[in-house]
């Protein structure tokens, strides 16, 4: 019998700084998903969990998941040049580290942590860690303001479009996003 994956949707940012709010947004819409009549009925397996930042008790959290995706905005700029060829990128956390952050950057500290120091700290005080995928929207603004942009918007739509729960559904062979 195949085990079935527990996965964890968390979405980061800040709903009042523009763009930022994009990764309660994507909760919000996979949450109004969640309660679609097309919906797979059982939705045991899919958590979903917002906050304006990561910081260090967010660990005792992704623990209880096999698979953890970080929601996020991100700025297209210069130097992510493929990213801004995109609406949204998903993918492990060492694609990420690659292709669009460079290096891990340790941001340690009580009130805020790096997704990899979050993933280090989970294997160091509980010897365990999920697995960390990415899902970065793009946008553009992070001016003190409710709303997104026009470009966040279409980031936002094309990534609930194509992200379906019923495709984390069942064992953990079967998590992965649709390509």
């Amino acid at each position: 019998m195949k085990s079935v994956a527990k996965v964890l949707f968390h979405g980061i940012g800040n709903p009042l700084r523009g763009d930022d709010g994009l990764g309660l947004r994507f909760i919000e819409a996979m949450l109004a998903q969640s309660q679609s009549p097309v919906a797979v009925a059982d939705f045991s397996t899919v958590d979903f969990h917002w906050s304006q930042q990561l910081t260090v008790e967010d660990s005792a959290l992704w623990i209880e998941y096999d698979k953890v995706i970080v929601v996020d905005a991100w700025i297209a700029n210069s130097e992510s040049s493929t990213l801004d060829q995109l609406e949204y990128f998903y993918g492990s956390s060492e694609q990420a580290l690659k292709n669009y952050f460079g290096e891990a950057k340790s941001e340690f500290g009580s009130h805020s942590v790096s997704p990899w120091d979050l993933e280090a700290l989970c294997q160091k005080c509980f010897e365990r860690k999920p697995e960390i995928f990415f899902l970065l929207l793009k946008s553009e603004s992070f001016e003190m303001e409710e709303g997104l942009s026009i470009l966040a918007e279409r980031s936002l739509n094309s990534a609930c479009e194509s992200i379906h729960l019923k495709d984390f559904q069942g064992s953990l062979e079967s998590t992965m996003l649709p390509k």
